[in-house]
């Protein structure tokens, strides 16, 4: 897919990378060997009939060994999530994809080893499975847009009905996404859907060719959160903000609304008339 930086996965650049990461994992151990030589070396000298107790560390309830595990998990996870960030996959995973990959890489001991092959293999293997996880999040974001039984409160209008009973159409009511503002801030996203309005843009630039831009959340997410009177648009949406949490979305590209149709097989689920 063309929104992929296909150069960040040749070996060379990863090895050169992963080299840089190596000597300075080494380095980090080497420096925190040092300061537990130092603690010992304190707390032997002045070990006399008084006991105190020397940490070079400002956490004295650390040694500098443990330390050091924790200092290079870190580095391990912060490797791993640059990686992952250059090769731009995160710009088409589905909400749920998402939550499940930032999980995993808080868990650093269940990473492999920041290895040429590993990261290498990893990338690629990713990279191999974008068809797949661009599909995956199109039919979260349909099911998402389209009224569900879960929101029995807007499946009844007309709109709704007219536009997204069965497919998206050109525009949607969704309830709850947004609330009140602070200050000069009329409205907001609410929290626990702005990871859906998210996926929701990350689709609409995928299907469109290119990577989601670089921003504070997305390009919609930031319009509704900007916008001194709830109203605007991006370059895929327009949208209003009401009083009752209720979104009024419009989409601009109806090419791009077919192709999530299609690939989420909303034709096929008209049923009889």
């Amino acid at each position: 897919m063309s929104q992929f930086d296909k150069e960040i996965i040749k070996p060379k650049t990863i090895t050169e990378m992963v080299e840089i990461y190596s000597e300075a994992i080494k380095t980090i151990q080497a420096g925190y060997a040092l300061l537990n030589k130092a603690q010992e070396m304190l707390n032997a000298g002045f070990s006399r009939e008084v006991y105190h107790s020397f940490s070079v560390l400002e956490n004295t309830y650390d040694n500098p060994l443990s330390a050091s595990e924790k200092v290079v998990s870190k580095m391990k996870r912060n490797a791993w999530k640059v990686f992952i960030d250059m090769l731009g996959i995160k710009k088409i995973l589905s909400a749920k994809r998402v939550d499940e990959l930032d999980k995993k890489l808080e868990k650093w001991d269940q990473m492999p080893e920041i290895t040429s092959e590993n990261v290498f293999n990893t990338m690629q293997s990713m990279f191999e499975q974008s068809k797949e996880f661009l599909q995956e999040a199109v039919m979260e974001t349909y099911e998402f847009l389209r009224p569900a039984a879960n929101r029995w409160e807007t499946s009844g209008l007309k709109t709704n009905q007219k536009n997204a009973r069965f497919e998206i159409g050109e525009r949607i009511i969704l309830p709850g996404l947004t609330e009140s503002g602070y200050g000069a801030q009329k409205f907001r996203v609410n929290h626990y859907h702005e990871k859906n309005l998210i996926a929701l843009d990350r689709v609409f630039f995928a299907l469109d060719g290119c990577g989601i831009p670089t921003g504070y959340r997305s390009p919609l997410v930031d319009s509704i959160n900007s916008s001194e009177i709830g109203v605007g648009e991006t370059d895929y949406f327009k949208y209003k903000c009401h009083k009752n949490q209720r979104l009024h979305l419009q989409f601009k590209r109806m090419d791009i609304v077919a192709k999530i149709n299609a690939i989420a097989g909303g034709w096929n689920l008209r049923g009889e008339k």
